[in-house]
């Protein structure tokens, strides 16, 4: 993964710890919500699928 994301969390843990108690859930849902947006943008990044190149590639042919 991107070493600025890792960094965006820990940034947003840190700050999470100083905030009003009764905005640390919206903050934790924001947080949780990006990440998953981040994740689903880049999905081929984090679940590396493998599809098939060309015909020769694949195992349903008839020779």
């Amino acid at each position: 993964m991107n070493k600025y994301m890792y960094l965006a969390v820990l940034v947003s843990v840190l700050v999470g710890l100083y905030i009003p108690d009764d905005m640390q859930f919206f903050t934790t849902v924001a947080v949780i919500t990006s990440m998953l947006t981040y994740i689903f943008v880049k999905r081929d990044m984090f679940f590396d699928t493998k599809k098939a190149d060309s015909a020769e590639d694949t195992d349903d042919q008839v020779k």
